[in-house]
């Protein structure tokens, strides 16, 4: 005898397979995610102007962001972002803050994106002199579980200076973020072993940025390929730069993700050694031949060696 029973067990879960198969299967739309990231950022920047770049900052976080201040150490995780707030004598002298994203891409699996754009800011000090300043920032969005976008990286923003340390980057890494560590850690060697303008000419991708210049200027591949032949022929200094990733962060679909690190930078002037240290954001693309070059660089001095 037929036990229908089972049949209809049986094509109940092969329904049940298909859905959700399909439901994993289905298509990002990547364009709507994009006018999300961008909408959110401008909301971002709408709710600095009303509650101050800190109290925008409160609201974005992710619970694990990371905040690279303007002269400082790391800003790591919520709840140290609290503790800082607390630890001001004042928010800043910035009474006027506003920005506007330029550029947006978001991961194949929508669930890690990078902003950058120019920001106006004019402080309290210069308001007779009417007297603005205009910079780039970069913002490293990741999606939360209920879908929402939340900020786990942001250099540029911070203007205040953080002397203390307000948390620290954990070094653990999954699987996959080795792998834009690694390239990040042959990316440093190559900027000791060559100078450090024909490594980032090297390690740029063709659509690729720093923020540069104190945040002044947006660098391409073409600047730094003039950069590099200029300094190579004319340059009479020596300059060393080298940094190491402390933390790094592969979106799922491995062709987007970002390492955090701090950097050294030595002139030697004569008997004269000059360093500079700080920390820095790398945000990196998958290439076709496997590897990953960078699409976005940049970083901000500390006030003191961050190690």
């Amino acid at each position: 005898m037929i036990n229908l029973d089972n049949i209809m067990n049986k094509y109940i879960l092969i329904i049940l397979l298909i859905i959700t198969f399909m439901s994993c299967n289905s298509e990002i739309n990547l364009e709507d995610e994009k006018k999300k990231i961008l909408k959110k950022d401008k909301q971002f920047s709408k709710v600095a102007s009303i509650k101050g770049i800190l109290g925008a900052f409160n609201q974005y976080l992710d619970e694990k962001g990371i905040i690279i201040p303007e002269k400082g150490h790391l800003i790591v995780g919520k709840n140290n972002l609290n503790q800082f707030i607390l630890s001001c004598d004042k928010q800043s002298d910035v009474e006027f803050f506003e920005w506007t994203p330029l550029h947006v891409s978001v991961s194949k699996k929508a669930d890690l994106a990078y902003t950058y754009g120019k920001y106006k800011i004019k402080h309290a000090d210069s308001v007779k002199n009417k007297k603005n300043e205009y910079n780039y920032y970069s913002t490293v969005w990741k999606k939360q579980k209920n879908g929402k976008w939340k900020i786990i990286s942001n250099l540029g923003l911070l203007k205040m200076r953080n002397k203390k340390y307000f948390g620290k980057i954990k070094n653990v890494y999954r699987k996959r973020d080795l792998i834009i560590a690694r390239t990040d850690i042959e990316f440093s060697k190559n900027s000791k072993n060559w100078n450090f303008y024909r490594a980032f000419y090297n390690f740029i991708d063709d659509s690729g940025v720093t923020i540069s210049n104190g945040g002044k200027e947006l660098y391409n591949k073409k600047k730094y390929k003039e950069l590099y032949e200029w300094y190579e022929k004319q340059y009479k200094v020596n300059t060393k730069m080298s940094w190491a990733p402390i933390y790094s962060n592969l979106s799922r679909s491995k062709d987007l993700g970002f390492t955090h690190g701090y950097f050294m930078l030595v002139n030697y002037e004569g008997s004269k050694r000059i360093k500079q240290y700080g920390y820095y954001l790398s945000i990196w693309k998958s290439q076709k031949n496997g590897g990953y070059k960078f699409v976005l660089d940049g970083g901000n001095t500390s006030v003191a060696p961050p190690f």
